[in-house]
């Protein structure tokens, strides 16, 4: 019967290996190597902005002193061509490389120009040279063309200003160029103290962890001997530590659950009848095949002082363990009723009302009672809600052995009628659980009763063990697998 108790969700897919994008290891990396660029690009961008401030304060304190020198000169040259002969020597002398982009001019009062250094005229220039210094608060930085200036001024006695400017492009590129190899050297450390932790890390957390998780894996499929190795940092050693210990309580407990199992299987075996039984006129073959350990299945043989036996089969809903419990009630059940009455029917009834009572209503199982009366030639039968058993005669002819009745436990006033047929030498009886039929081939295809009825007439001149195994053979060959995916039971009933 399919297990309508088994609340067990799907196993879980092994644990994937993270991506190296996605471990501790790569993201502690990242995170020290990112807090370092940070703090560095902070320092560099700080240092930057201070250096340029300073070179610009020099730089201006030098223009100011030639723009002094200048209006000194003027003041002792009262000659007009002498005084563009020592502007023009002078500008010629300044370096380029020192002071590139070097522009004097010498203003009148008025604001025009009165005298401009001849190497180095540049009309927009001088315009904008000039309105920088004729403001309320002079400007001590022009743009022009793109390129940053530095102005300074001096005024002689006579109110005539000396105006000097000089480019900052060449003072820029340097500032710019020192910064660049700066953060060239801080791109360079932090991809070292990338390595360098990336590696650490790999061997003290990425590796060691990597190896918990595979002992982790392993011991959630069973394998409760494998162990992590002490390695890695001192927590991730107390963390495999702790794992070792759990991967070892597991196996414990696992080794006795198993025992506890095995001795538990051992015990309901103990319950069946053995798997070929003789009694006077019939001769009994079964096959009892449980998904796991213990089954919820169960048959069994009363034989009576009259030389009547009573066999019944029993399929619970679910399988293994709680399944197991509950045939083992039901098979005392049925056997206590069975000292009041041999009638069937009656035998269901009683039993019925005992599991109704101490069922919660989820608990229910399927019964086929059977009472072979050998001296009148005939069957008596009834069931629960269980599969028709199949009656195989000589000739080939195949009949159904039907009755109606609600499952055990279902209703306490169900309701339950016997059936009666004669049996005769080389007659059949085949009872059988839904486990052996609710199959599919790997294409989805279900095996089915009516597949199942028509194997066991197929088989039916086969002696009759061999047409037990044959059958269940052939249900395994169906779904190709040994494994039955619930509690298999067929028994077959020979008149000899």
């Amino acid at each position: 019967m399919p297990d309508g108790d088994d609340l067990s969700s799907p196993a879980e897919p092994p644990a994937r290996v993270p991506r190296w994008w996605n471990t501790l290891a790569f993201r502690m990396a990242l995170l020290i190597n990112a807090t370092v660029v940070v703090v560095f690009g902070a320092a560099e961008a700080i240092d930057f902005t201070r250096e340029r401030a300073s070179l610009l304060s020099q730089q201006l304190e030098k223009l100011k002193e030639e723009a002094n020198v200048l209006a000194v000169a003027r003041r002792r040259l009262d000659r007009r061509d002498e005084y563009q002969r020592f502007l023009d020597d002078f500008c010629r002398q300044m370096s380029a490389v020192a002071s590139p982009g070097h522009h004097i001019l010498a203003l009148d009062p008025d604001g025009s120009v009165f005298l401009r250094a001849h190497a180095r005229g540049n009309p927009k220039l001088e315009a904008q040279m000039i309105a920088a210094v004729r403001t309320a608060a002079p400007a001590t930085e022009l743009i022009h063309q793109g390129a940053v200036y530095l102005v300074a001024s001096a005024k002689t006695d006579q109110g005539r200003p000396i105006v000097v400017a000089q480019s900052l492009e060449p003072m820029l590129r340097l500032i710019q160029s020192r910064a660049i190899a700066r953060l060239a050297g801080v791109g360079v450390l932090a991809l070292l103290i990338f390595l360098v932790t990336g590696v650490g890390l790999w061997f003290w957390v990425r590796r060691p962890l990597r190896q918990l998780v595979h002992v982790v894996d392993q011991v959630g499929q069973g394998r409760f001997q494998a162990r992590a190795p002490a390695m890695g940092s001192a927590e991730v050693r107390f963390l495999a530590g702790g794992i070792n210990a759990m991967a070892s309580s597991l196996g414990m407990v696992e080794r006795e659950r198993r025992a506890e199992m095995e001795r538990a299987r051992m015990i309901q075996q103990r319950l069946l009848p053995s798997r070929e039984t003789r009694f006077q006129g019939l001769s009994v073959f079964s096959a009892f095949v449980p998904t796991t350990s213990v089954a919820g299945d169960l048959f069994d043989l009363v034989e009576f002082a009259d030389g009547s036996v009573m066999l019944f089969v029993i399929d619970v809903a679910g399988h293994g363990v709680p399944a197991a419990l509950y045939t083992a009630l039901l098979r005392t059940v049925l056997r206590y009723e069975m000292n009041g009455t041999t009638e069937p029917h009656e035998v269901l009834s009683k039993t019925n009302r005992q599991l109704h009572a101490v069922s919660d209503g989820c608990d229910f199982a399927t019964c086929f009672v059977a009472r072979f009366e050998p001296r009148q030639d005939r069957i008596q039968y009834a069931k629960a809600g269980h599969e028709p058993a199949i009656l195989l005669h000589p000739d080939g002819a195949v009949d159904l052995l039907e009755t109606s009745g609600l499952p055990l436990g279902v209703s306490l006033g169900a309701d339950y009628r016997s059936g009666t047929v004669p049996i005769r030498t080389g007659d059949r009886l085949i009872l059988y659980t839904d486990g052996l039929h609710e199959i599919f081939d790997p294409r989805g295809v279900p095996f089915g009763r009516e597949r199942l009825i028509k194997l066991a007439a197929e088989t039916r001149r086969c002696p009759a063990g061999e047409q037990v195994n044959g059958m269940i053979d052939a249900a395994r060959a169906f779904q190709g697998s040994q494994a039955f995916s619930d509690d298999v039971t067929l028994v077959c009933v020979e008149r000899d």
